[in-house]
């Protein structure tokens, strides 16, 4: 299971095609770790207009943390990194620059406790 969670501006093109995002994350999911994309879960957080991001001003920048199933390599861990940045360019048309893109392991993901994420 991956649990993918994303911080975006409110009203920037991102909040718009957060389906089209979905689907490409389950799927680089799948291509890079062999998860299945009906595991993957999603938490979308939206930054309100006027606050966060660039002083107040709107921002094309998003944040997205991938928490994956422990024991990937680093090789693996830039790979998907690359992708997840990847599918942000290319569907919400924004740089490079304006995206951020983490992955962690599991048992990383919540001081070491190993239970951020349920269920599996």
């Amino acid at each position: 299971m991956i649990l993918f969670s994303t911080i975006i501006q409110e009203g920037q093109t991102a909040s718009q095609k957060i389906d089209a995002l979905e689907e490409r994350l389950r799927g680089i999911g799948q291509d890079i770790l062999g998860e299945s994309p009906d595991d993957a879960q999603f938490r979308w957080t939206t930054v309100d207009k006027g606050r966060g991001f660039t002083a107040g001003a709107p921002s094309k920048s998003s944040l997205t943390v991938a928490v994956v199933p422990d024991g990937i390599e680093e090789s693996t861990r830039v790979e998907m990194m690359t992708a997840m940045c990847g599918a942000f360019v290319d569907i919400t048309e924004c740089t490079v620059n304006d995206v951020m893109s983490t992955v962690i392991e599991k048992s990383a993901s919540a001081g070491n406790r190993g239970d951020a994420i349920k269920g599996d």
